[in-house]
């Protein structure tokens, strides 16, 4: 993630690109990725980008949401034991 942060800038004043004109997208775990990137940017103040676009993002890493409970049924990539514990 802290990759992310220090490219930005580097970036955006190297070609002249505003952060509006940036766009963020990922999926899955990039999907996270990007998701805690914006949040560790607007935390340190930094202008917003354009628009971030996330896939199905891996942002639980608990696994303690609700729906881990509520659509354990019908989730077919849903695991009985936690998932991490096959890690």
């Amino acid at each position: 993630m802290s990759g992310c942060i220090r490219a930005r800038p580097e970036h955006t004043l190297r070609n002249g690109t505003a952060p509006s004109e940036i766009v963020l997208a990922g999926q899955s775990a990039g999907a996270g990725l990007a998701v805690a990137t914006l949040v560790n940017a607007r935390n340190r103040g930094l202008r917003p980008l354009a628009a971030t676009l996330v896939m199905s993002p891996y942002a639980d890493l608990t696994l303690t949401g609700a729906i881990m409970e509520t659509k354990r049924e019908v989730d077919p990539l849903s695991l009985n034991t936690r998932p991490l514990a096959y890690v």
